[in-house]
């Protein structure tokens, strides 16, 4: 799972956070600042854990008096989801992280034909 912050038509500005399962139980986070891609922090958390942290990060997007551009959220198994800041609500925010949640619930399987 990836949650991209775009500030811009260069990537390489944009903050991410990729969510993963670790093998034992919890899950891995990782954020990465665009503009010091140097700075990467890494934490273990809770199903809970992470769900609080993307809704305050969406809070805090939705909030910023200097937002990013748009924001990006790729789950596996679903279509990449592309909204501007000025289109992002409550009810989209809400839609995200219950997303989000069924992926943590149920990580679909990737396979090939």
């Amino acid at each position: 799972m990836q949650v991209r912050l775009v500030r811009s038509a260069d990537q390489s500005q944009d903050d991410v956070i990729t969510i993963r399962p670790r093998a034992n139980a919890g899950y891995l986070v990782r954020y990465t600042e665009g503009t010091r891609p140097d700075h990467v922090w890494v934490d273990s958390k809770t199903k809970t854990e992470v769900l609080d942290y993307i809704e305050n990060i969406l809070v805090f997007f939705k909030a910023d008096r200097d937002p990013f551009h748009s924001i990006q959220v790729t789950l596996p198994g679903w279509p990449i989801i592309y909204i501007g800041h000025a289109q992002f609500d409550d009810e989209i925010m809400v839609r995200i992280v219950d997303s989000i949640e069924m992926c943590l619930d149920s990580i679909p399987a990737f396979f090939t034909q």
